[in-house]
């Protein structure tokens, strides 16, 4: 394809935007093989991302041991996209705790996920220039998705207030500290479904 007939810019959408990290990660790999490392990320990825896809969400990309996804994105029905990334998230959890998992073994044993959602308002679309371009999110949503993700502990999902209303009273959630996130003057509402 002509690389100069790819059209640039994006469309406004509203998403569930979901953030998930290895926790202990930086200490596990250190002094390991990179070939190791890599077979072990990539062990995860490839059941995680099936379990993305199987829950209609969209991987936008792998930051390092972080996968960023979406729901909503090319294609948006809200409530149902909130429902299914926080689906997908508790079903990553679930094939971390379990105990036939066929990743993270040997020397990875100890490690486990941290997951950040935020629903709202983002920009999607085509972003770069006509030499390289990725399909992305950018927005403030993407920003607080991915600062939620920092503040979840190992094994935690952690949504906000936006998120949760979206929802419908459909999960057990643990009401958690409001936080405080770079860029917003008020704390936001958060809880860790259960």
């Amino acid at each position: 394809a002509d690389p100069a007939a790819v059209h640039l810019g994006g469309d406004k959408k509203v998403a569930t935007v979901m953030f998930a990290d290895i926790r202990g990660y930086t200490a596990f790999s250190e002094g390991k093989d990179p070939e190791y490392i890599i077979q072990v990320l990539n062990e995860y990825f490839s059941e995680a991302v099936e379990l993305v896809i199987t829950h209609k969400g969209f991987i936008d990309k792998y930051i390092g041991d972080c996968i960023m996804a979406a729901w909503g994105v090319p294609l948006e029905s809200e409530q149902t996209d909130a429902q299914l990334a926080v689906c997908c998230a508790l079903a990553i959890q679930d094939a971390v705790g379990s105990p036939d998992r066929r990743f993270f073994t040997g020397d990875a044993a100890g490690l486990s996920i941290g997951m950040g959602l935020h629903s709202g308002p983002l920009v999607a679309g085509n972003i770069g220039s006509a030499r390289r371009v990725d399909y992305t999110m950018i927005g403030d949503t993407v920003n607080i998705a991915a600062r939620l993700e920092g503040v979840a502990g190992p094994g935690e999902v952690i949504i906000t207030e936006a998120t949760r209303s979206l929802l419908e009273d459909r999960f057990e959630l643990q009401k958690k500290r409001p936080v405080q996130v770079k860029g917003k003057s008020e704390p936001l509402r958060i809880y860790n479904v259960k």
